[in-house]
This record gives C-alpha cells, structure tokens and sequence, in this order.
C-alpha cells in the first residue's frame, strides 16, 4: 500500500489566495497552528503585526513567511518566547 506524499500548506492553498492579504484562519492553516497562537504571538512578538481594520487581522506574504520562521524557531529549534524575540 503506497501513499503519496501529502501536499504542503502553500501547495492547498487557493490560487486567489496568492498574493492577497489572508485571514486570521488562513494564515494559521499556513503556518499549521491554531489562530489563538497567531494572537498570542502577536502579544508578545513586537515584530508580528498584521494589518487591522477594525476587529479583523489581514496577514501578508511577508508576516507568513515571519510567522513561519518562528514557528520553527519555537517548535523545531526550540527556542523560548524571549529567545526569539531577542533572535529577531
């Protein structure tokens, strides 16, 4: 029984999505954590700032690929909050 390798997040993602500002939910699904991380990272990383309007957070392809890069510091590397903050 083989099994073909899964898709990456960037991969699934919508060609529309391309290129255009992503949501909260979006960008978690990106990045593979929960949107609740997204907002706790964004609390104490000063460098995390996704544009606002209003109560709703409009991720670029830049902040993706910033939180992308802390995700990996945190979960691969394993690297604390401040350590990261301190890194960046």
């Amino acid at each position: 029984m083989s099994r073909e390798p899964t898709a990456t997040a960037e991969s699934r993602r919508p060609a529309a999505m391309i290129g255009a500002f992503c949501t909260i939910g979006e960008a978690a699904y990106l990045v593979e954590v929960p949107p609740h991380v997204l907002r706790f990272w964004e609390s104490r990383l000063s460098h995390i700032q996704p544009h606002k309007r209003g109560r709703w957070r409009y991720y670029r392809a830049r902040d993706i690929e910033l939180l992308r890069r802390v995700r990996r510091l945190l979960h691969d590397e394993g690297f604390t909050l401040n350590g990261v903050q301190r890194l960046l």
